[in-house]
């Protein structure tokens, strides 16, 4: 079929990509190691925070992967900060609790995903190609005028160009 749209892949997503990851352990690291193929990661500008101190950077990550450590509620509070200042970038939760109400309370809010730990790493990559081709769409929808409005911060620092 001449109209079909092939699948998005990280072929397809060939631009460099930025995420943030809060609170990240060596758990995560090492899920992201897997998570992302080796010929990506020259592509991929990954920084890591150990809060959202970094909300007043710039420019902003196409994804925040939040690592919750204790519980969801405090994180969910910062999402609308997050979505306030970055309104293009998705942000996906990875949890130890897997519970269907924090699921669809992070959805409702406006997060990409909420995903129960331990997280295979195929699946991160899946969730991951989607959140850049849905941060693309948003960012074609809000146009550049918005966006430099959100974002006249300082660099965010551990972001390689």
């Amino acid at each position: 079929m001449s109209g079909a749209k092939p699948k998005t892949s990280w072929v397809v997503i060939a631009r460099p990509a930025a995420i943030l990851i809060v609170n990240s352990d060596d758990e995560v690291r090492h899920l992201l190691e897997k998570a992302i193929p080796e010929h990506r990661r020259s592509k991929m500008s990954l920084a890591f925070s150990d809060d959202f101190t970094l909300l007043n950077a710039d420019p902003p990550p196409d994804v925040v992967l939040i690592n919750v450590k204790t519980e969801a509620h405090p994180c969910f509070r910062r999402l609308s900060r997050i979505q306030q200042r970055w309104p293009s970038s998705q942000v996906i939760f990875l949890s130890p609790v897997d519970d269907i109400h924090l699921w669809a309370e992070a959805i409702r809010l406006g997060a990409y995903d909420f995903l129960p730990k331990p997280v295979d790493p195929d699946q991160l990559n899946w969730i991951l190609q989607g959140a850049l081709g849905k941060k693309h769409v948003v960012t074609e929808r809000l146009g550049p005028r918005k966006l430099a409005h959100h974002n006249s911060a300082r660099p965010l620092e551990g972001f390689q160009g």
